[in-house]
């Protein structure tokens, strides 16, 4: 077993290998392996087979992208759909980490301060202006679970900024929560939902 702090010094190179590979076309479980380890932020982070669904359909679709909680996916983003994403963080400090990330492997992302605020019966991102519209694909990896609401917010506030036939990935979906989410979802938007595993859980592929 690697020594922490052996592991920690090597992230930096275990993620420029990452994304080095990833921008020259090598996007397998290996690529997508050295990206989460050199990303870090465990507990967090997206796990490699849920990393690989976004980038197959963020490259599959050439509308615009909304993501929701910034992290790895954001520089992923950055490389195969350039200047077709916004991402909602709601942490000015991981905000400024993600925006120094890119901004050191030359990759360009649109990182927008997001506060959570009250929409009366839950919190979600305020949303800027312009934000956007017609998003073709949402990315829901956020909020935080302890969020009041969780991540229910996402479709009561933007559904009128989405294309028809929009798809939202939505991570984590193992858990109580969001199959509690997922459910109100169907019920009162009339979503359908297909649940894909990974070695780590589930994510779910919403069409809305």
């Amino acid at each position: 077993m690697i020594p922490w702090r052996l592991q920690q010094a090597l992230r930096p190179v275990a993620l420029s290998i990452g994304i080095f590979a990833f921008r020259h076309g090598f996007r397998n479980s290996q690529t997508y392996q050295w990206l989460s380890t050199g990303w870090g932020n465990e507990g967090w982070s997206a796990d490699a087979a849920y990393l690989e669904a976004v980038c197959s359909w963020a490259s599959q679709l050439r509308g615009s992208i909304l993501e929701c909680g910034s992290g790895l996916s954001t520089i992923l983003l950055g490389i195969i759909a350039q200047g077709r994403a916004t991402t909602l963080e709601h942490l000015p400090e991981w905000q400024e980490q993600v925006q120094r990330a890119a901004a050191k492997h030359s990759v360009g992302v649109n990182v927008l301060a997001a506060p959570l605020v009250n929409y009366g019966a839950f919190d979600w991102y305020s949303l800027p202006k312009p934000a956007g519209n017609g998003f073709e694909l949402v990315l829901c990896d956020g909020p935080p679970s302890a969020t009041r609401g969780g991540r229910y917010g996402l479709l009561p506030s933007v559904k009128h900024l989405l294309a028809e036939k929009a798809i939202i990935l939505m991570d984590d979906v193992e858990r109580a929560d969001e199959q509690d989410i997922i459910g109100r979802w169907k019920r009162e938007f009339g979503v359908t939902c297909e649940e894909p595993r990974t070695r780590h859980g589930r994510y779910a592929i919403v069409g809305v």
